[in-house]
């Protein structure tokens, strides 16, 4: 991959760990399952909330989510995303969804990525009537379970305004697609 290095915003990754304190063992156990080198290099001290990190430990924590059961494969990774998009809306977005048009709200992915990672490809959005799409363009390297947390996410955020929404991630470079997209209509 030509440029800069992609990154993450250490909230992305305290995102991720606090899901974690649910877990049999807790935030520990999650950390065990990633090799030695990637835990030292990014989990040996403690994560700062407005710090860039690799997008590598991002994809080190979604490997290790991904060996535990129950909390693994695609579905498991949306279910992650809704109980994300929970947390986020009675903290960081709760004010929000209660003044925002589905449209406006169907957004909100694209502003948190742009927030939250950087060198990680273009976050696009494109309203309709009554769809939008968000789209990741030129990031091959996004993790296959990040993807799956996005549709997630995505779908539970629009939810917060109307019951008919429903987001589906009909592009992905894991299956052959030059970008990511996730397509959501009410």
């Amino acid at each position: 991959m030509n440029g800069p290095p992609a990154e993450v915003k250490g909230a992305a990754l305290l995102g991720l760990l606090s899901e974690a304190k649910t877990l049999p063992g807790g935030i520990a156990s999650l950390l065990e399952l990633i090799p030695a080198g990637v835990r030292t290099t990014y989990f040996a001290s403690s994560i700062v909330h407005g710090k860039w990190y690799s997008y590598e430990a991002l994809a080190a924590l979604l490997d290790a989510y991904s060996k535990i059961p129950g909390h693994s494969g695609e579905a498991g990774f949306r279910e992650l995303g809704v109980r994300m998009s929970e947390r986020d809306f009675t903290t960081l977005l709760k004010i929000y969804a209660m003044v925002a048009t589905p449209t406006r709200l169907a957004d909100a992915p694209r502003q948190i990525w742009l927030q939250r990672f950087r060198n990680a490809g273009v976050a696009t959005s494109e309203p309709g009537d009554h769809s939008f799409r968000f789209g990741i363009a030129g990031f091959p390297g996004i993790h296959p379970m990040q993807c799956q947390i996005l549709t997630g996410y995505g779908g539970a955020v629009g939810r917060r305004r109307t019951a008919t929404f429903t987001t589906v991630h009909d592009r992905c470079v894991h299956r052959g697609d030059r970008d990511c997209s996730w397509n959501s209509t009410w």
